[in-house]
C-alpha cells in the first residue's frame, strides 16, 4: 500500500540473522587485518633478506678488488656491480621482490668469483679479512704463519687467533665463517651420510665461531663430541670452552641439526640455542631477536664541533633485560673503540672527539642472560677540522 510522506516502514529481521551478518563481518574484519598483517611482516621479513644480501655483496665487493687475478672475472664483476646498482633502484621505488632477486643475483654472482679464484690456488678455502695478530698452519707439524687476506688453507691446516684479533674465511663451497679473538679451528671436509656431496667441515678446537652458509651444507664438531650439521641458508654461532668441555650452538636463521656423542639429538631453528655439557644435550632455550638500527642510518655522515655528542638508538626489543653495543673502526669488531654490555636503555650518548669511519651494532640479552644475534651493522662517517680522538660512550 502506497503511504503518504508521513508513513514508516518497518521491516523484520530475526535476531539469528543479525548473529550470522555479524559473524560474517567480523570474519571478514579479521581477514582483512590478517592479510594486512601477513603483508607487513611479509615486508619486513624480505627487507631483512635484502639488507643482508646487500650488505654480504659489499663486503664481498670490498674483498675481492684487491685480488690480483680480478681481471679474469671481468664480465662477472660488472654484472655484480650492476645488479648491486639495481637493488638500490628497486628499493627507492618500493619494489621489494625485484630488489631481492637483483641483491641476491649480486651476491650469487660474487661468490662465484671467489669459488673461481680459489680454484686458480687449489686452495681449499681462503681468508678474506685478517685484523690483528692470526696465525695458520699446515698440518698437526707445521709453524706457525702469519696469515694475510690472501692466505689459501687447506684441508687439514689449522688457524688460530689471538686475544684481539679475528678473520673471516670464505670456503670453495661458498661457505663463509669468521673465527673470533682467542679461537683454534682446523679445517677440513667430508662426505655427507645421506649423498655423495662434500660438507665443509670445521673441528673447533676451542673459542668461538660464526658460521654462515648459502646453496651447501656445513658442519661443526667440537672436542666435546658434539656434531653440527649446518644445513643450506643458515648462520649460527659455536662456542667451545675447554675448561668446561662444554659446546654452545645458537642458530639465528635456518636450521643447525645437533647431535651429541651419547646420540641425542637436537633441532636448533631460528632463534634458539642448545648447550652440551659432557655429553648431554639441554633443553632448547629462546633467543631475543637482533634490534633494529635507527640512528644512525647506514652510511650517515655526522658533522661535529668540538665537544658534540652523538645519540645511537635502536629498537627496544621486547623482553630484553639490557644490550650489548660495539663501536669499532673495522667490520670484523676487533679492538673496539666501545664495547658494552651493560645498556639498560635502547640508545647512548658518545662523545665525538674525532673525525673517521665507524661501524656499530647491538645484541639484545634476554632475562636468563641469554645473547641473540648482533644486528647488522652501521656505518657513519664523522666530520670535523676542529677536533681529534675517537667517540667514547657517555
Amino acid at each position: 500500500m502506497a503511504g503518504s510522506s508521513g508513513d514508516r516502514y518497518w521491516y523484520k529481521i530475526s535476531v539469528q540473522t543479525l548473529r550470522v551478518w555479524s559473524f560474517l563481518l567480523a570474519l571478514a574484519v579479521v581477514g582483512l587485518l590478517g592479510f594486512m598483517g601477513y603483508g607487513s611482516l611479509r615486508r619486513h621479513f624480505v627487507g631483512k633478506q635484502i639488507e643482508t644480501a646487500m650488505n654480504e655483496s659489499r663486503n664481498l665487493m670490498e674483498r675481492l678488488r684487491t685480488e690480483d687475478e680480478l681481471f679474469n672475472f671481468r664480465t662477472e664483476w660488472d654484472s655484480a656491480r650492476s645488479s648491486l646498482e639495481q637493488a638500490r633502484v628497486h628499493i627507492s621505488e618500493g619494489e621489494i621482490g625485484e630488489a631481492l632477486e637483483s641483491a641476491e643475483r649480486s651476491r650469487g654472482l660474487l661468490l662465484q668469483i671467489h669459488e673461481g679464484l680459489l680454484k686458480r690456488t687449489g686452495g681449499e678455502a681462503h681468508f678474506f679479512d685478517v685484523q690483528g695478530q692470526v696465525e695458520y698452519r699446515r698440518g698437526e707439524g707445521g709453524e706457525w704463519t702469519p696469515a694475510t687476506n690472501v692466505t689459501a688453507l687447506y684441508e687439514g691446516d689449522y688457524i688460530k687467533t689471538s686475544k684481539a684479533s679475528s678473520a673471516q674465511v670464505m670456503t670453495s663451497d661458498g661457505v663463509h665463517f669468521t673465527v673470533r679473538p682467542d679461537t683454534v679451528i682446523v679445517v677440513s671436509s667430508s662426505r655427507s651420510s645421506t649423498s655423495r656431496r662434500r660438507e665443509q667441515t670445521i673441528a673447533l678446537e676451542s673459542g668461538w665461531v660464526n658460521l654462515s652458509t648459502s646453496e651447501r651444507v656445513g658442519r661443526v664438531k667440537t672436542p666435546g663430541g658434539t656434531d653440527a650439521k649446518v644445513n643450506e641458508r643458515t648462520q649460527a654461532s659455536f662456542a667451545y670452552d675447554v675448561s668446561s668441555k662444554t659446546t654452545e650452538v645458537a642458530t639465528y636463521s635456518g636450521v643447525v641439526d645437533v647431535t651429541a656423542s651419547n646420540g641425542e639429538t637436537r633441532v636448533v631453528k631460528e632463534l634458539e640455542r642448545v648447550r652440551q655439557e659432557g655429553d648431554r644435550l639441554g633443553d632448547v632455550q629462546k633467543l631475543p631477536p637482533a634490534p633494529a638500527l635507527l640512528v644512525p642510518a647506514n652510511n650517515d655522515e655526522v658533522s661535529i664541533d668540538a665537544n658534540s655528542e652523538l645519540t645511537l638508538t635502536w629498537e627496544p626489543v621486547k623482553g630484553a633485560s639490557r644490550y650489548a653495543l660495539q663501536v669499532s673502526t673495522n667490520t670484523l669488531f676487533v679492538d673496539n673503540v666501545i664495547d658494552d654490555d651493560s645498556r639498560r636503555r635502547p640508545r647512548a650518548r658518545l662523545g665525538l672527539r674525532g673525525e673517521g669511519t665507524f661501524v656499530w651494532r647491538v645484541a639484545a640479552y634476554d632475562s636468563s642472560g641469554a645473547m641473540g644475534p648482533w644486528s647488522l651493522y652501521n656505518r657513519f662517517r664523522v666530520t670535523s677540522q676542529q677536533t681529534q680522538g675517537e667517540p667514547g660512550a657517555l
